[in-house]
């Protein structure tokens, strides 16, 4: 599933928008909206913190978060700006 995080200067906020499908299988991005409130899935900062995994099949996954090491890799969106920077546990 394709997804993208899109900033929004009005509200300061990162929305997300994911892939959807129309009746004739075509896709397309449209914004995320919470089922119960009916508001935009938004954030004030994202992180992705990068990490190696194995793939077992469609839904189980073994993700490799190597405790201690401190140069696993990160993408930080705050403020409209991408910085990388790196993680660790």
């Amino acid at each position: 599933m394709l997804m993208d995080w899109r900033y929004d200067e009005d509200t300061g906020k990162y929305n997300l928008w994911q892939e959807v499908a129309d009746q004739e299988g075509k896709l397309s991005l449209a914004q995320s909206f919470d089922r119960d409130s009916g508001k935009p899935i938004a954030f004030d900062n994202v992180i992705f913190m990068m990490s190696s995994y194995i793939e077992y099949n469609s839904v189980t996954y073994d993700i490799n978060m190597r405790e201690g090491d401190p140069n696993q890799v990160a993408i930080l969106l705050r403020d409209g700006k991408l910085t990388y920077g790196t993680w660790f546990s």
